[in-house]
């Protein structure tokens, strides 16, 4: 299952990139979103910056899988940027949930947009699960949607320029 989202700031790339690369930052978004036990370590070397994000996330399961997935599960998030020609950042993101038979592979460009920015991120999430796979990644899709939708929120409030 495809997941896209389109997250535009006020802030110009660089504060945006400068935010997305500090642990307290990106710590204090994932809790806002409601995870705990975040643990946020970020790497540079020869331009390819590496964010690896480690928390408890919570889910709530409808019906049947519940008998899947716990309330509260580890998540291991990886992503990697550079900066491209022409000033954007571009990236690869992998995540995926102790436990829990799913993957998601995605890719993010973050790119001057007007006075501001906007960052995209496309992402595809993988059940390996028979019978009940489609139900638990339209689960996924939406419980990622919504983590996203309070980062961004965070985000958007608390980058400086």
């Amino acid at each position: 299952m495809r997941v896209k989202l389109t997250n535009q700031y006020n802030q110009n790339i660089d504060a945006v990139f400068t935010a997305f690369m500090n642990p307290d930052f990106v710590k204090a978004r994932s809790e806002a979103a409601g995870a705990r036990n975040v643990n946020v370590t970020i790497s540079e070397a020869d331009g390819i910056y590496t964010l690896t994000t480690i928390r408890d996330v919570s889910a709530i399961p409808p019906g049947i899988l519940s008998k899947f997935i716990p309330v509260w599960n580890k998540a291991t998030q990886v992503e990697t940027w550079r900066r491209s020609a022409g000033g954007s950042y571009t990236g690869s993101a992998t995540a995926n949930i102790n436990g829990i038979p799913v993957s998601i592979k995605g890719r993010m460009k973050l790119s001057a947009f007007g006075d501001g920015s906007v960052n995209v991120m496309e992402a595809l999430v993988k059940v390996h699960l028979p019978i009940v796979g489609g139900k638990m990644e339209r689960f996924g899709r939406g419980a990622s949607q919504e983590m996203f939708a309070r980062e961004y929120m965070y985000s958007k409030a608390n980058i400086i320029s």
